[in-house]
């Protein structure tokens, strides 16, 4: 075993602690499949979503989670989120870095438009018709997700 002259046996040892940690943390992220990380991620925005509505007016997309192939949240800013469901599975959906919508007018209809986007190993455009559209309480789910945390 070869000996740096510069570390102290004591800083070699919480080097070797410290990368030994960094690979178990990096080992147990990757246990948990996909399907399964989506699933419970999907179950706390459902948690706070709420009732459906029929329509809400077109925004911008900040940002935007897929739950799989067939729902996805949306934000509009740092508080504004929107749980939607498709129809029925988007295949694809899951892979893409961005999404759109079909709108009429400035108005996103639930039942009527769709998430839209370009497959990139096709380059075909893709549209997944809206289900429901339900407001998410952003901020109580964030504060949730920190008192899980403890903090």
């Amino acid at each position: 075993m070869a000996v740096d002259s510069g570390m102290s046996g004591v800083r070699r040892g919480l080097a070797l602690l410290l990368a030994a940690t960094a690979m178990q943390l990096a080992a147990g992220c990757a246990t948990v499949p996909r399907a399964e990380r989506e699933a419970l991620s999907r179950a706390q925005y459902e948690r706070f979503a709420g009732a459906p509505v029929d329509q809400v007016v077109a925004f911008n997309i900040d940002r935007f989670q897929t739950f799989g192939d067939n729902a996805l949240a949306v934000w509009a800013g740092a508080s504004r989120a929107w749980l939607i469901t498709l129809r029925g599975p988007c295949t694809g959906l899951d892979r893409q870095f961005k999404v759109g919508f079909s709108s009429s007018g400035n108005v996103i209809y639930a039942r009527h438009d769709a998430v839209t986007f370009v497959d990139q190993p096709s380059r075909m455009l893709q549209r997944c018709p809206i289900d429901t559209i339900r407001p998410v309480d952003y901020p109580a789910l964030r504060a949730a997700r920190r008192a899980e945390r403890g903090g």
